[in-house]
């Protein structure tokens, strides 16, 4: 497996010692930090597959406590996964990122609320976008369902390539008063 378990930059995911490395600094991202379990290649590139795409959802405690070790320095509040779009949900039976928060958030002792956000709209999945188009299809796609007062959240999704849609997501969250935002995943593509 492809270990990272360092600090990444909030807006690309490389390793960087502060919120948003140097080359991304001019970009603006509501994430604090962006941390991933592994890289998205190999062994974890597998079992993210097997996950999402095949119905092998009870690798989501395996996972779970993977993520959750790599947070167990910081103070967060409350637990918050990156939603499915209903439909889509439906097709595949279950969504993988509520799975790990779910997970996640039981190692941690942390609330998970599960239906923090909604996706409001169906998009075109992400890995068939180019880097340039991932933001614009998932911009505006998503709301929080109720008003945060600054807490600090740990947005919880499988895998981020480009960080487009945990963003997206928590941009939602931030519009609707939520403090600091981490973003977790179990792997990052580099």
């Amino acid at each position: 497996m492809p270990w990272m378990y360092d600090w990444t930059c909030g807006v690309c995911g490389r390793l960087s010692a502060t919120a948003l490395c140097e080359s991304c600094q001019p970009i603006s991202s509501p994430l604090v930090q962006l941390i991933s379990v592994a890289a998205f290649d190999g062994p974890a590139r597998d079992a993210i597959h097997a996950f999402k795409f095949h119905g092998l959802h009870a690798m989501s405690a395996v996972m779970g406590r993977l993520m959750a070790s790599c947070t167990q320095t910081h103070q967060i509040d409350v637990v918050i996964h990156v939603p499915l779009h209903t439909s889509r949900r439906r097709e595949r039976g279950y969504d993988q990122s509520s799975l790990l928060a779910r997970s996640a958030a039981r190692q941690l002792h942390i609330p998970w609320k599960s239906k923090a956000l909604t996706r409001t709209r169906r998009t075109a999945q992400q890995a068939r976008l180019s880097a340039d188009k991932r933001a614009a299809n998932v911009a505006g796609a998503f709301r929080a369902t109720s008003a945060w007062h600054g807490e600090h959240v740990l947005l919880i999704d499988d895998v981020s390539t480009t960080g487009a849609t945990l963003r997206a997501a928590a941009v939602a969250l931030q519009s609707a008063g939520a403090g600091e935002i981490t973003g977790l995943v179990f792997a990052k593509a580099l």
